[in-house]
């Protein structure tokens, strides 16, 4: 699957648009899945390139490995990376 193809990206762009007052026909596609709307696919791309570079740009630093070393650290190394996680601005759903 292409990033353009990516539903959940279609999903937060559609719903996106509501916001930007960019009416429900204009949502309309093609049978290739294209908007048909020209200023809509034109946003359709420019979204689609910050979605790609809003990822791009999420690097998150996790705990070095050699920190836990036994087993029973299982626990203490997923919290850590969880926070991680939630320091670099990301949710993360338990």
């Amino acid at each position: 699957m292409s990033l353009i193809d990516d539903p959940k990206m279609r999903e937060v762009f559609e719903k996106m648009t509501g916001r930007f007052h960019i009416p429900a026909e204009q949502l309309q596609k093609d049978e290739d899945g294209e908007y048909i709307d020209k200023e809509t696919a034109s946003y359709w791309v420019v979204f689609g390139i910050a979605w790609a570079e809003s990822r791009a740009a999420l690097v998150i630093e996790l705990p070095e490995h050699y920190e836990y070393d036994s087993p029973g650290e299982v626990f203490p190394a997923i919290k850590d990376c969880r926070a991680a996680i939630e320091a670099a601005g990301v949710k993360v759903k338990s």
